[in-house]
């Protein structure tokens, strides 16, 4: 990957980012190390009262989409809000590598779903053997966090049977910086994302563009 353009963005501290010149995407110059914040994670989504209610009407427009039993998995589980809400009746995989994640999966005795508690990457999902295995994977506001996009976009690629769907939800870049909203970047979020880098780093993986919403909160 190569970079063209820096961005300076300045409030309380000053933050560094690039520019591929490849695809567009725009990442942090710098990052702590993954296993270091998510062995010891604080973050819970069923606590976050606006996120926990998004996620409710998220989960009724996957079972408005999508009728038939499915194989569905979701990138960046946490605490299972969002998995708690879909249909039991579907085959439900959470991947998540957060002790957030473990700690709830195990306390609640969760049944309707399993927990794949590792992280994302082309070589998790072949050793896993969840190629070619689901119908759908989502994933809301997780693959900023991701120092090795790439090979997680391809992991989630591997994962999807032929014909597969992949939802994301990210964060809007073009909206962050016509709004100076710089809160949207720290030291957890390690890329930013725009629709238009996002179409061009996912079509060089092999995905096709369908549709896009921006949402309001």
């Amino acid at each position: 990957m190569t970079s063209k353009t820096v961005y300076i963005m300045k409030e309380q501290h000053e933050f560094v980012f690039l520019q591929c010149d490849d695809c567009d995407i725009v990442y942090s110059k710098y990052y702590v190390d993954p296993a270091s914040i998510y062995g010891s994670y604080k973050y819970k989504s069923s606590e976050i009262g606006s996120l926990k209610a998004h996620f409710g009407r998220y989960a009724e427009t996957f079972k408005s989409e999508f009728y038939d039993d499915i194989r569905f998995c979701e990138i960046g589980s946490n605490d299972g809000v969002f998995l708690n809400q879909l249909p039991y009746k579907w085959e439900k995989f959470g991947i998540d590598p957060s002790d957030v994640a473990r700690k709830a999966f195990l306390e609640n005795n969760y049944t309707n779903w399993a927990l794949v508690n590792k992280p994302l990457s082309e070589k998790m999902v072949l050793e896993e053997e969840l190629d070619n295995y689901f119908d759908v994977v989502s994933a809301s506001n997780c693959l900023a966090h991701f120092p090795e996009l790439e090979s997680a976009f391809k992991g989630i690629f591997t994962m999807l049977k032929s014909g597969g769907e992949f939802w994301i939800e990210v964060r809007d870049l073009d909206s962050a910086l016509i709004t100076n909203r710089f809160t949207d970047f720290y030291v957890e979020h390690l890329v930013a994302h725009s629709i238009s880098s996002l179409m061009k780093v996912l079509g060089k993986i092999g995905f096709q563009y369908v549709s896009h919403e921006t949402l309001q909160f």
